[in-house]
């Protein structure tokens, strides 16, 4: 019984300290109110090289800190960036500048694949449109950016794969290899040729 009473308040005490971290000042706006030291004095007996700053902090201007946007908690002891702010819509005019054209590409073993520049989410998008105006049922699974298609009485899988901007479509057979290069070529010119950007 007294194990379970320790237990539970260790437990108590470490919730209670990790909640309240958040009001507790951790030093991030300690930037605003430090101030410049004068340069490090060896005495004169010591021999070494005079000290030179890596980083010397660049002066700036009083009117311009007075003009700094003050990223703030509510509480003001903390750092913290503001979420970001929807001011538009999301249309198709704006999701089109996002979304680069699909391009047939081949990687080094001949396997046909689609570059498309642009955020992977609308690249995603873009993709199971595509594949509606083709009317080919997809199927997008739950994890990541993979749908099953069924196309000439086969199912494939479609995967996007991203690196940044650079999105990569793949056309995989039921094994998740690679699908037939004469198949996964004619279903990736057909999104291609469809493609609304």
């Amino acid at each position: 019984m007294l194990k379970i009473r320790l237990g539970m308040t260790l437990l108590t005490v470490a919730l209670a300290a990790t909640g309240c971290s958040r009001f507790i000042d951790n030093g991030s706006l300690d930037h605003k109110t430090a101030s410049s030291l004068p340069p490090l004095q060896l005495p004169n007996d010591i021999q070494a090289r005079s000290p030179t700053p890596l980083y010397p902090a660049p002066r700036i201007d009083e009117a311009a800190l007075q003009n700094t946007p003050d990223f703030v908690s509510k509480n003001g002891k903390r750092f913290e960036l503001p979420r970001p702010k929807l001011d538009t819509p999301l249309t198709t005019a704006t999701l089109s500048q996002a979304v680069g054209k699909a391009v047939l590409v081949q990687d080094g073993n001949q396997n046909p694949l689609l570059k498309i520049e642009g955020d992977a989410n609308s690249v995603w998008r873009y993709t199971l449109a595509t594949l509606s105006t083709l009317n080919l049922k997809a199927q997008p699974s739950d994890q990541g950016y993979d749908a099953q298609v069924v196309y000439q009485d086969q199912t494939f899988t479609l995967r996007l794969s991203s690196s940044g901007t650079s999105n990569t479509l793949a056309v995989l057979d039921a094994k998740r290899n690679f699908a037939n290069a004469e198949i996964a070529m004619e279903l990736l010119t057909q999104i291609s040729q469809n493609w609304p950007a």
